[in-house]
């Protein structure tokens, strides 16, 4: 696949891309540590990321169905660029307002191009390799996450919030570069079609349509669970591992790694034979086996408090955690038209931030009320029961129906 030079391009500026978000998501807490001495303002800029993220994704997802996406995917790198600027004056804690504006703007560009990277993938493959190249693209992400935290706390250390801003803005650069060199569009004229792309016609039409194709709202709720849980065990982990393994911060830090380690793994694994299992069935196995595997470290202190056996339980989790990713991708890619994928994808942002939310709030909230262990198996149990819904819901039966169909005529020809 990374012989066609269009794939190509948009799996090296995804890599690329996504380097730089996580740059400035590793390197902003920090900074706004440092100055402000608050967690309240850290946990702030998160808080607005998310918030952009659950607000912006729709429109995000109209823009990228109403504008030429070969063209977002130029200037987006530009823009995300030049609004890191605004970070080179701030000095001190009256400014803090600068980097809540610049979090907001870049939280929302990373959307935009995230969606319509997303939108673009079936154009540039086969349906057939759908499974293998999004598994690539897990590669590239986990890939992006390693290099982009590590470039951030070498870029922060070296040379303050001016050493982020040049070595995000370098990332993006190199995204732009990647996407200069393609031909420019036809110039027909899109203005109508942008007019009606960004109307509330046309969001209320997209929300129609996933809920009239049980894949597509099959989809948005799987993920919805899935990162609803994901918020719950988020803070969840950090006591699962001080009070119940008696660990410190560094074990919180290993046990957080190792997933990373198998979702790397997996992405390579699938992007090697990802056509060996229909993506449905990739999607709800992979979630099943995820549940599975929570629910034996949750429940592991019983029997033992070896941080080296949640790391070997928890980094196995992460091999299926990315099948369920591409899995649930996959059906979404191959069951849109092409002018609605963003649409779809930019609902699912806003659905599953949202969710994910949610779950983070209700785990901080009933984390001195409830057992962590209690709270933790609920967790699991819910990734569980949404890879079986994965089964049932993402299945085409369409296709499936067709098939039946066609054996009959074909043993009459015999």
């Amino acid at each position: 696949m990374l012989r066609s030079p269009d794939f190509a391009r948009l799996w090296f500026a995804g890599l690329v891309s996504k380097t730089g978000d996580w740059l400035l998501l590793i390197a902003m807490p920090i900074f706004l540590l440092h100055l402000t001495g608050s967690g309240v303002a850290t946990a702030t800029v998160l808080v607005i990321e998310l918030l952009v993220r659950f607000f912006f994704g729709q429109f995000a997802g109209l823009l990228a169905d109403a504008v030429d996406r070969w063209l977002v995917l130029r200037v987006g790198p530009v823009l995300q660029g030049l609004f890191l600027l605004p970070l080179l004056a701030v000095h001190s804690v009256d400014q803090i307002w600068v980097v809540m504006v610049v979090a907001a703007v870049e939280a929302a560009l990373g959307v935009l191009m995230s969606v319509t990277l997303g939108a673009m993938l079936p154009d540039v493959v086969d349906e057939d390799d759908l499974v293998a190249a999004n598994g690539m693209f897990g590669v590239a992400g986990d890939v992006a996450r390693l290099a982009g935290a590590m470039a951030g706390g070498l870029a922060l250390s070296w040379g303050g919030i001016s050493g982020v801003v040049v070595a995000d803005a370098v990332s993006f650069a190199l995204a732009w570069l990647i996407f200069v060199v393609r031909a420019v569009p036809s110039g027909e004229d899109r203005s109508t079609r942008v007019r009606e792309g960004l109307s509330v016609r046309a969001w209320r039409e997209g929300v129609l349509q996933v809920r009239e194709d049980r894949r597509l709202w099959g989809a948005v709720v799987v993920t919805s669970i899935v990162t609803f849980a994901q918020g719950i065990s988020q803070l969840l982990l950090i006591v699962f591992v001080l009070d119940l393994l008696h660990g410190d911060a560094a074990d919180v830090g290993v046990l957080r790694g190792v997933v990373g380690i198998g979702t790397l793994i997996g992405g390579f694994l699938l992007s090697a034979v990802g056509g060996w299992l229909a993506p449905h069935r990739l999607a709800g196995l992979s979630l099943v086996a995820v549940g599975v595997l929570n629910l034996v470290a949750w429940n592991g202190p019983a029997f033992t408090t070896a941080v080296p056996v949640y790391a070997v339980v928890l980094g196995l989790s992460g091999l299926p955690g990315v099948g369920a990713f591409v899995g649930v991708i996959s059906v979404l890619q191959a069951g849109m038209a092409k002018e609605d994928r963003g649409k779809v994808f930019g609902l699912l942002v806003s659905a599953n931030s949202g969710a994910q939310g949610v779950g983070l709030l209700l785990g901080g909230l009933l984390i001195d009320v409830l057992s962590p262990v209690l709270l933790l198996n609920f967790q699991a149990v819910l990734i569980v029961l949404s890879g079986v819904a994965a089964i049932i819901w993402l299945r085409d039966r369409t296709a499936a129906g067709a098939g039946r169909e066609a054996e009959p005529a074909s043993s009459a020809g015999s």
